[in-house]
């Protein structure tokens, strides 16, 4: 089912992008471009470190909770994952919760890949990785990238090592 959908989640991806005037290759703050969306963020600590965050819609608010003690780049990937649900699979007339009990009548591994591919989207759109190893990484075409390359992605795209490669590879 991913498959089918695979443009229908980089438009939407790029729209959200859009929506929160994102200048560059990568979103600098996700948090604070969230500010300019109608999406409320709770950021919290949480020992738990199998808790990375959820979305609920409550009337007319959406908030996202995302766990402030994971590592920096792993909060973020939670954040845009998050806002993938939201924008993905809630239904705007109904109260909902990112639990896989609120997905019964839909596929929780479908979903899930489905936000995972929205969150990639979003903070490493094809067109801007194509576009930073284009102009950003000398001769990109003729040679195979470097430990500063991939640092240099990272750091660039606000992104784990795990989340640079990934895309990479895709």
């Amino acid at each position: 089912m991913l498959n089918t959908r695979k443009k229908e989640i980089r438009i939407k991806a790029d729209d959200f992008r859009n929506q929160c005037r994102i200048a560059g290759y990568g979103i600098a703050d996700l948090f604070k471009d969230c500010e300019r969306s109608s999406l409320k963020i709770i950021r919290y600590p949480h020992t738990n470190e199998t808790l990375l965050g959820f979305v609920t819609k409550r009337d007319d608010d959406i908030v996202i909770f995302t766990n402030s003690s994971s590592r920096r780049s792993r909060e973020i990937f939670t954040l845009a994952h998050e806002i993938g649900h939201v924008v993905l699979h809630f239904n705007e007339s109904e109260s909902f919760e990112d639990t896989s009990m609120t997905l019964s009548d839909m596929n929780p591994e479908t979903v899930e890949q489905e936000a995972n591919y929205f969150a990639a989207c979003l903070l490493m759109p094809d067109d801007e990785v194509r576009k930073f190893l284009d102009l950003e990484i000398d001769d990109f075409q003729g040679k195979r990238l470097s430990a500063m390359d991939i640092a240099r992605i990272m750091s660039e795209f606000n992104v784990s090592f795990e989340m640079a490669l990934n895309r990479l590879e895709s």
